[in-house]
């Protein structure tokens, strides 16, 4: 059987639309608090919230409810509504909100909560010519409003107002600080709805296995690992969850995603780019400007399609061979095609630039890869300190980085603790799509590693 989650991303489309719900004054207030549900041929429900900012940010908090019973999902409706007031409405009204408020917040860098990304948004239907295009408008006479909300402290506030200082411009976004706003109000009672979940009823069919059954189909599973069809490899997914499972100290976890979550707070996550990051000192203050922007477009396009970056890049390291971040580009590329070359270029990088922090961190993960056996000891706190000696802020390239090392080294130490704790504070550090896949790639790759070794001792 799919895992809540995996059911629906494989099936949700398929099952019809049972009812829409929206706040009755989101067309006033922009902040809007959406409900849809969808009811299968044996009467179960799965119901989803989503927390749409129009103003600015987008998809601020979305969850879902799965498998409901009608006398269930009819409390979880009650709880809502009692909160503030709700009117039914269409599914395309929904639709359009969800999109707007997206494509709105994507515009000026603002990425969607992971879940819905990972989850909700399958219960959405695709973008297709049969919904209606309606027009929902976004932001304040077209411009981002940013209203700091009442869970946001002020070092969030302020990354996200420098941020839209660098994506929107000076002047061309506004910035509201009203913590005693009604609408907030509402707003936390609505996110604080007691969840039950006894309410949530599925089955794992794992559930019952000990651990040395569990750990005999996955090696059964990983004989035929290539042949797996696409409903297997999800159930094969849904095992390795539940190996690990077995095995994982929460409460550990949790205390290093604590002290880790405290310890990042203390840093400014920026997309700003610095002379730090990328040198261009001696250029017109307007180059500067547009090497920089180039730099990162030509970063956030080799993580989302490195072969389509290929020709720019080559253009821009042969007009500045001697400048590190645009080598450091390189690397990254290379890295990520799996180039034979990566190694050497490295080795010749280290020594040109010995001081730059983002080649110093991909040479010690490359160290770390090749280690057989690491020590105890390192954590985000020491490979900051490190790196970026003396920094209140780093760049979001940065601090991917700086998780990519925590990964191997969790990986290489087989702490699942650790990688647990990773995998949950990666989604609260402001970093693209695109680098969240390529850390959940770490994330699975490290369970494997655990689970193998494992078997090994058997």
């Amino acid at each position: 059987m799919l895992s809540p989650e995996n059911y629906i991303r494989e099936k949700a489309r398929g099952i019809p639309v049972y009812e829409c719900w929206v706040n009755a004054n989101w067309n006033e207030s922009k902040m809007v608090q959406a409900v849809l549900s969808r009811k299968d041929s044996n009467g179960k429900i799965i119901l989803c919230t989503y927390l749409v900012d129009l103003m600015c940010l987008g998809i601020k908090d979305t969850y879902y409810l799965y498998n409901l019973s009608e006398t269930k999902y009819r409390e979880q409706i009650y709880n809502i509504s009692e909160q503030m007031s709700f009117d039914q409405c269409d599914y395309t009204l929904i639709h359009n909100i969800v999109k707007a408020g997206l494509n709105f917040a994507k515009k000026y860098g603002f990425n969607p909560v992971k879940d819905f990304s990972k989850t909700t948004k399958y219960m959405l239907e695709e973008d297709e010519d049969k919904i209606e295009k309606l027009n929902i408008e976004c932001g304040e006479n077209g411009f981002p409003l940013y209203m700091r909300g009442p869970f946001e402290s002020d070092l969030k506030a302020k990354q996200i107002v420098d941020q839209l200082e660098e994506t929107a411009g000076p002047g061309n976004y506004r910035f509201v600080d009203d913590l005693n706003n009604d609408m907030y109000d509402e707003l936390e009672n609505f996110w604080d709805v007691n969840i039950d979940s006894k309410d949530v009823e599925f089955e794992n069919k794992y559930t019952r296995l000990s651990t040395n059954e569990k750990l005999a189909l996955f090696r059964t599973h990983m004989v035929r690992l290539e042949k797996l069809n696409k409903t297997e490899k999800i159930d094969f997914t849904d095992l390795v969850e539940a190996i690990i499972e077995d095995y994982l100290d929460q409460e550990k976890a949790d205390e290093i995603y604590d002290l880790y979550i405290d310890k990042l707070d203390n840093f400014e996550v920026t997309d700003i780019i610095t002379n730090d990051i990328f040198p261009t000192e001696g250029n017109k203050p307007e180059d500067e400007k547009a090497l920089k922007s180039k730099f990162q477009r030509l970063y956030d396009l080799i993580i989302y399609d490195s072969s389509e970056a290929e020709k720019e890049l080559k253009k821009f390291i042969k007009k500045h061979p001697d400048n590190p971040g645009i080598c450091f580009l390189q690397l990254t590329h290379l890295r990520l095609t799996n180039s034979i070359d990566y190694k050497s270029l490295l080795t010749e990088y280290i020594n040109k630039f010995p001081n730059y922090p983002l080649i110093k961190l991909l040479n010690q993960i490359s160290n770390y890869v090749e280690k057989t056996e690491l020590s105890n000891g390192v954590t985000i706190e020491s490979i900051i300190e490190t790196y970026f000696p003396g920094r209140k802020s780093l760049h979001r390239i940065e601090i991917f980085h700086v998780f990519m090392f925590m990964f191997v080294y969790a990986t290489k130490t087989k702490n699942i603790e650790l990688l647990d704790a990773l995998d949950f504070l990666m989604e609260e550090s402001y970093l693209s799509d695109q680098e969240l896949d390529l850390l959940s790639y770490f994330v699975t790759m490290g369970k494997f590693e655990f689970i193998l070794s494992k078997l090994e001792k058997e």
